[in-house]
């Protein structure tokens, strides 16, 4: 195959599309445009029409993750308020927050919600920052609600378990 051909081929393979995922650079949920490779024409003009569709809408896109963001922010500074375990600095933008946990191990955190409460946060050791942890905001927000009522229910359950571990060494 000559180098022309391969690159005519790349060009018809390569396509422009929209999906439904966080891109923190512009701070817009569920727009973020690229290149992937599909197996049949048909998956091409489909995309192209999707992708068209949404930069066409662009405007309505961004207001609507603007109102998301700003609904779980709001949630999210509520929440924190009432959270003296954890602190961070009152976001007003953003699609994350990356607060601390001052009295225990993130780990344990982590573990607790994931097992009990299915509920995920990233831990900050992946930021080189162990007493972190990661809150997606981008979500819908009855989902955000949720998760921080089981981030709620989780600190307490840790809270109470290291009064009664306190509780034993201090008798």
């Amino acid at each position: 195959m000559r180098s022309d051909e391969a690159s005519q081929i790349r060009l018809l393979c390569y396509f422009f599309f929209a999906s439904s995922i966080n891109i923190r650079r512009f701070s817009r949920t569920s727009c973020v445009c690229g290149w992937s490779v599909p197996k049949r024409s048909s998956m091409i003009l489909k995309a192209r029409r999707k992708s068209v569709i949404a930069l066409a809408n662009l405007d309505r896109i961004t207001q609507w993750a603007r109102n998301i963001l700003t609904s779980n922010h709001a949630a999210f500074n509520t929440w924190l308020q009432s959270r003296s375990e954890v602190q961070t600095i009152t976001p007003n933008f953003g699609t994350v927050v990356f607060p601390s946990f001052k009295n225990g191990s993130v780990d344990e955190l982590c573990s607790l919600l994931q097992e009990k409460y299915s509920t995920a946060i990233v831990p900050g050791k992946f930021f080189e920052m162990p007493n972190h942890f990661r809150i997606g905001l981008g979500c819908e927000p009855q989902t955000l609600e949720a998760g921080l009522k089981n981030i709620s229910a989780a600190l307490d359950e840790l809270n109470s378990s290291s009064t009664i571990i306190e509780g034993l060494f201090h008798s």
